[in-house]
């Protein structure tokens, strides 16, 4: 053990556990402090960093320096842990994150080779790259608000500091209720990290901003729109194919008969056109599920998104039978594998090789808004931009507008919530829903009264 001079003109026992002073031999005088460790029945000595001074100030700033590691000291001990483990808010985080990208890693390693990923998010998904890579940044942001407390032991931070971030968020930045409250579900997904390890005793309930789901709404995609967008597909199709051969590949000819097809998978079942970021969200063959075929009982439904929390199976529109018989037939006519329903049928050196997934359809269908005069100029606001997305909302609103369907049923079958469609998609309108709202009336009620000098006979 270290010898230490202990003042005589200063009290330097600070209380039982307690003992402060300069160490021996030491280069530049430095405060230190001896901690007795009860459970140990053993000392630890932690420097101060403070220099030592022979003065009433000094002694006075080292004394509270003392306290506050013994504070730590303490803390950490009495949960179980070393005393030197860093329990901030910080290390905290970078150990949740930690552990995010290493499970994530797996997974995507799982699913390389064709098997189910194991580890689930908190929201019970599955961990994948992307993921971690969209928590870390939320972190990053995270550090502004803590500031200084970033570095303080979550144990000691006060619950009304963590309310106060939506106040925080909504002065710094331009966020969505919703981009908010993923910040606030990353603060108790460090305390639920803190907790799993027995750090913290529970996990903190924060004041969350209330979601304004109208405000989301994107412009809808009209029916004439629609039918503008399968006249042109269909004809730069046709175009390409007689073109086949004057400049124009087979490729260019079957990726325009593709992105056809594509317009009506996704306006026909209300599916999630995926954007190619996982992979694991692309059509695939073995989603496709038809029953009873070929009888006036025949369904045929789609399953996406199975290995996620909410599958959904959405049931395809008759109208669209077709266009999967049709992606049946042209599998089989190019020697394709039945993995993804939209495949490349040529190499492309450098970029992919026959039988690898069309990512997405995002250049056939800029191309085709700039040629419609249905692009908007650059910094128009997201909610007035039709992206592909808007096929999906076009098959919702079609159902709303035109089938007599129950708005729970079309929430699960597209995999969304009730409230969801109520605030985003339902454009509701009594007179349109008339008939609906009327139906089951009486008919041996709906009499004409006779009248008498403007008064009804009773």
């Amino acid at each position: 053990m270290s010898k230490y001079v202990f003042p005589d003109e200063f009290d330097c026992q600070i209380t039982d556990e307690i003992k402060i002073g300069w160490r021996e031999g030491s280069k530049n005088k430095t405060w230190y402090a001896r901690i007795y460790w009860k459970a140990k029945q053993q000392y630890v000595d932690k420097s101060l960093k403070i220099p030592f001074e022979n003065s009433r100030a000094s002694f006075k700033l080292a004394t509270e320096r003392a306290r506050k590691i013994y504070s730590d000291f303490y803390d950490n001990v009495r949960t179980g842990g070393h005393y030197s483990q860093d329990k901030s808010v910080g290390a905290m985080s970078w150990r949740y994150l930690d552990e995010m990208e290493k499970q994530a890693t797996d997974n995507e390693l799982l699913m390389q080779k064709g098997l189910l990923p194991k580890w689930r998010d908190n929201s019970d998904g599955f961990w994948n790259l992307e993921k971690y890579q969209r928590r870390s940044k939320r972190h990053e942001r995270l550090k502004d608000f803590f500031a200084d407390e970033w570095k303080q032991s979550i144990q000691k931070i006060d619950i009304r500091k963590l309310n106060k971030f939506s106040d925080w968020a909504k002065k710094n930045y331009s966020w969505a209720p919703s981009t908010i409250n993923y910040h606030i579900t990353e603060i108790r997904q460090i305390w639920a990290f803190a907790y799993k390890n027995g750090i913290v005793q529970n996990i903190p309930q924060i004041k969350r901003e209330p979601q304004d789901l109208a405000a989301r709404s994107r412009r809808f995609l009209k029916e004439e729109e629609w039918d503008l967008m399968i006249d042109w597909a269909a004809k730069r199709y046709n175009d390409r194919r007689e073109k086949l051969g004057f400049g124009i590949a087979e490729q260019d000819v079957d990726l325009a008969y593709q992105f056809y097809l594509w317009l009506h998978v996704i306006s026909y079942t209300g599916i999630r056109p995926p954007t190619g970021r996982p992979k694991k969200n692309l059509l695939r063959w073995d989603s496709y599920v038809i029953e009873n075929k070929g009888t006036d009982k025949e369904t045929r439904t789609f399953i996406h998104n199975s290995k996620v929390k909410r599958p959904y199976e959405a049931a395809i529109m008759p109208e669209c039978w077709d266009i999967f018989d049709l992606l049946e037939e042209h599998r089989k006519a190019n020697k394709l594998e039945k993995t993804y329903l939209f495949q490349h049928t040529a190499d492309k050196k450098g970029s992919w090789a026959k039988g690898d997934p069309i990512l997405s359809f995002k250049t056939s269908w800029k191309t085709m808004l700039r040629e419609l005069n249905l692009a908007m100029p650059k910094g128009t606001p997201a909610k007035d931009i039709l992206s592909p997305y808007c096929l999906r909302a076009y098959y919702i609103t079609m159902r709303l507008r035109h089938g007599d369907v129950r708005i729970e049923d079309l929430a699960r079958a597209c995999g969304t919530s009730s409230k969801m469609i109520e605030e985003i998609y339902y454009e509701y309108n009594t007179r349109k829903q008339f008939k609906s709202l009327t139906s089951g009336s009486v008919e041996s009620r709906s009499i004409k009264r006779e009248r008498d000098s403007g008064y009804a006979k009773l």
